[in-house]
């Protein structure tokens, strides 16, 4: 004979326990209404350490490249809009700062030109960052180069062969539109404890 439906029903779970596992994720899925999954908390699980970084320019030239890449950062003051790196280390990285003659600086091209007006009354909290290590890094510096101009134009030309020579302290290097000067520094390790950026003129 077929079973008579049940009239017991299931026992629900109390109502502390949702709330509690409610309570214990609420700063990681702010605003709580918009986002159902831990979706910050998936981030920090998954990027917590990125290797083989690659940044490149509008032109496909490095900006910034690294083995590896160890970050930690406040949770909190990102959901306030604030930046706070805790730890930051860098293993093999390459930091190449570029500035062809008659162009713009080659970080520029990755930041998106804002449509809004600026609000010049509206203070901002410069980025914290804090405990950066650098192991067997490297920076490149390149600038636009040209001689003196009060000099005769013989002076010029023996200045700019002085300066493309192979032996040079300060490698300079033809470019198309003119000259670039270039510094290389290798082999870098360093612990910086606190770094403090520039913000409102200070």
């Amino acid at each position: 004979m077929p079973k008579k439906p049940s009239n017991k029903t299931k026992a629900k779970t109390p109502a502390t326990t949702g709330n509690t596992a409610q309570s214990s994720r609420f700063w990681l899925m702010y605003p709580p209404k918009l986002i159902k999954n831990p979706v910050i908390w998936e981030l920090a699980k998954r990027f917590h350490v990125i290797t083989n970084v690659l940044l490149l320019d509008s032109l496909k030239h490095p900006v910034f490249a690294a083995r590896g890449v160890n970050v930690h950062y406040g949770l909190m003051a990102a959901l306030g809009g604030k930046v706070v790196i805790e730890s930051l280390e860098l293993d093999t990285a390459v930091i190449v700062l570029d500035k062809r003659p008659g162009a713009r600086w080659n970080f520029q091209s990755l930041m998106r030109p804002s449509t809004t007006p600026k609000d010049s009354t509206r203070k901002s909290a410069p980025p914290e960052l804090s405990n950066i290590t650098i192991r067997h890094g490297r920076f490149i510096y390149r600038r636009p180069w040209t001689p003196d101009s009060t000099l005769s134009a013989a002076a010029r030309d023996f200045a700019v062969a002085k300066a493309l020579t192979p032996d040079a302290r300060r490698r300079t290097f033809r470019v198309p539109g003119g000259y670039q000067r270039t510094l290389d520094y290798r082999n870098i390790d360093a612990r910086l404890p606190v770094v403090a950026l520039a913000h409102d003129g200070k």
